[in-house]
């Protein structure tokens, strides 16, 4: 089965990460030549180099296909290592292709192929899919939302009643969504991949950046756990944050976040941001 990474896009990111994206989409079409030419162990090696470089690099897509070369190249450890780490996130979308592709085939014959199918089994039972649903199905209304606001503002303009009024609808919208939130947030604390998947935890990160700053302050410490537990990537974790902290106290942490010209807004005590960035698996900022 092939597979094809789709694009996300995540509102003001600092332009490291946008070249950091660029770089990883032409390390992965490197690898991916590598593989299709026969050249797993250099095509593995390329993975190798690309997670090193970044922990954020670590999408399952990235890791199954790094999976995959490892398996071809007789590196049975990295495959299994990389393969854990998918299930363990939960990442459903992944589990057929796992258990049904040819590039696996070899592994059967090693006794951690039975524990891997065990821990995908585990995983279908501990998948709380009605909430996944919920959050993903939040997620992209929201989305959807936005895109039609922007066609709004460029059909009748910012100052328009019509954007007022979809502004005001998009305003209720917030408001119940953050009601159901905070309902799965009180029920399940903050769920992991485990419980809702990778999308459903980008859905949860999401919609957690649209509660009102009172609330995101009330649950951050349900963020902070999932952070230290391994069931929330250092990217979001800095983005969300650095804009409480932004709205709180007029300073970010982790320098996420620009202004319109591209400058890093405000850090706290700056000589030490690179020291902060790397103890949360980020990359340091030149």
């Amino acid at each position: 089965m092939r597979w094809f990474k789709s694009p996300v896009s995540l509102f003001i990111l600092c332009a490291l990460f946008n070249h950091s994206d660029a770089q990883q989409l032409t390390t992965c079409k490197t690898a991916d030549s590598l593989y299709r030419s026969g050249s797993f162990k250099k095509s593995a090696e390329t993975y190798f180099n690309l997670f090193k470089q970044d922990k954020s690099h670590k999408t399952a897509f990235n890791l199954f296909n790094a999976a995959r070369a490892c398996a071809r190249a007789h590196l049975a450890d990295s495959a299994f290592k990389f393969l854990s780490v998918i299930v363990s996130r939960n990442d459903r979308d992944f589990f057929d292709a796992i258990t049904t592709d040819p590039d696996f085939k070899k592994l059967h014959r090693d006794k951690r192929w039975d524990a891997l199918l065990s821990a995908i089994r585990h995983s279908h039972t501990a998948f709380n899919a009605p909430v996944a649903a919920e959050l993903v199905a939040m997620r992209q209304q929201r989305l959807d939302m936005e895109e039609k606001k922007r066609t709004v503002i460029l059909q009748y303009g910012m100052r328009s009643m019509a954007f007022k009024r979809y502004r005001d609808t998009i305003a209720g919208q917030d408001s119940l969504n953050s009601l159901k939130l905070k309902s799965i947030m009180h029920t399940y604390g903050w769920p992991g991949p485990a419980e809702v998947g990778e999308n459903g935890v980008r859905s949860l990160v999401y919609l957690f950046q649209k509660l009102k700053l009172a609330d995101q302050k009330k649950y951050y410490p349900l963020m902070v756990t999932s952070f230290r537990k391994g069931d929330l990537d250092a990217i979001n974790f800095a983005i969300v944050t650095d804009k409480i902290s932004l709205y709180d106290t007029g300073r970010q942490i982790y320098g996420t976040q620009l202004n319109y010209t591209n400058s890093l807004l405000p850090v706290e005590n700056k000589d030490s941001l690179n020291v902060r960035r790397v103890s949360i698996g980020l990359k340091p900022l030149d």
